[in-house]
C-alpha cells in the first residue's frame, strides 16, 4: 500500500496560520475546520478513520495536526494492462485488482 499525506501546512505556505484563519481550505480540496477533515465533500471527525470502496482507500483524520492521510492500492506495472479494484469490497479488499487486457 501506499500513503498520500496531504500537509496543509505545506500548501498554505503557513500564510492562513498567521492571519489566523480559523477555516483552512487548500489548493487540493482539502479542509480543516472545527476539529474536522473535509476532502471531496465527505466530513470526517478528528481521530477517525473510515475505508471506502470506492475509491479504494483509508483516509485517516487529525485534524490538530492539520493532516489526512490517504492509503491506496499499489498498481504494479504490466504491460499495456489496465488494472480494475473490487468494486464489491471496501479497502483494503478491494485492492485486489484483476487486469483488462
Amino acid at each position: 500500500m501506499r500513503s498520500i499525506v496531504l500537509w496543509a501546512l505545506i500548501a498554505l505556505g503557513g500564510v492562513p496560520l498567521l492571519m489566523g484563519a480559523a477555516n483552512q481550505s487548500h489548493p487540493y480540496g482539502v479542509s480543516f475546520d472545527n476539529g474536522t477533515c473535509t476532502y471531496r465533500n465527505i466530513t470526517l471527525k478528528d481521530g477517525y478513520s473510515e475505508p471506502f470502496k470506492f475509491p479504494c482507500e483509508y483516509w485517516s483524520c487529525n485534524a490538530t495536526a492539520k493532516t489526512l492521510t490517504i492509503d491506496g492500492c499499489n498498481v504494479p506495472r504490466y504491460g499495456s494492462c489496465q488494472y480494475v479494484h473490487n468494486p464489491y469490497f471496501y479497502w483494503p479488499l478491494c485492492c485486489r485488482m484483476s487486469r483488462a487486457c
